[in-house]
């Protein structure tokens, strides 16, 4: 992992989680146990003589949050995962941002860009002539309806600036591989990754990554069986061809 990602100076903060773990504790060990949380994220790990020095008690509830992983070193497993995870991400952005090329910028690429910068926060609301005159002025107001914000697509304890960067990525791959972009796909899209990740930010971003990484149309559970994904039970699953 490069220096640059080592040195991100935040990490995801699950609030809930932490909040039902500490719950019955005293302010001074939650004081502690934040404490070491910091020292980890900085480093990597905590040593004993610097757990020694946050908590002089030997207090056992906050020492029993971080396991060994090498002698005389120590490490909480979910900020762990948190962190991997993070680094995971920005290191997919930066060689993302690599490939592409300096001073090659063009103005039909400059349109794309705005293009799907528009793609990843609307949803269009798209219109199929014939059946607006059919419809008479129902099939009009249907032409005239407003792009659906995508944020309201997602769950609301969902980070939203990370969602929109993994949802342009997935936008990006979908229309290289020609995958259909309509409003039904991108919704149906959404509301599958939120199944299939039960709801969980960190899953959903796990298997997005996954997913724009092997050019998958859809989202799978990261536990299917065999060399092609299956969707989970209960996953929403429609055609995206166009």
């Amino acid at each position: 992992m490069s220096k640059e990602l080592n040195k991100a100076p935040a990490f995801q903060f699950y609030y809930d989680r932490f909040n039902s773990s500490t719950a019955l504790w005293t302010d001074e060990q939650v004081g502690r146990y934040l404490r070491l949380l910091m020292v980890q994220a900085n480093n990597g790990f905590v040593t004993t003589k610097q757990i020694s020095r946050v908590v002089p008690d030997n207090d056992e509830e906050v020492i029993s949050k971080f396991d060994e992983i090498s002698p005389g070193q120590f490490a909480n497993k979910v900020l762990t995962g948190i962190i991997l995870d993070r680094d995971a991400y920005r290191q997919s952005r930066s060689e993302n941002r690599k490939k592409g090329t300096k001073n090659t910028k063009t103005y039909e690429n400059h349109m794309s860009d705005i293009c799907t910068s528009y793609d990843v926060h609307m949803v269009d609301v798209v219109v199929d002539k014939e059946k607006v005159k059919e419809k008479g002025e129902e099939g009009k107001r249907i032409a005239k309806e407003k792009p659906t914000p995508i944020l309201e697509l997602i769950p609301k304890h969902w980070p939203k600036e990370n969602f929109l960067e993994v949802w342009s990525e997935h936008m990006v791959m979908r229309k290289r591989k020609k995958f259909a972009v309509t409003e039904t796909i991108i919704k149906t899209r959404i509301a599958q990754l939120v199944v299939v990740s039960g709801g969980i930010w960190d899953e959903a971003l796990k298997i997005a990554l996954k997913s724009n990484e092997r050019g998958y149309a859809e989202f799978f559970a990261p536990t299917f069986g065999g060399n092609s994904p299956q969707p989970q039970k209960g996953a929403i699953v429609t055609r995206d061809k166009a």
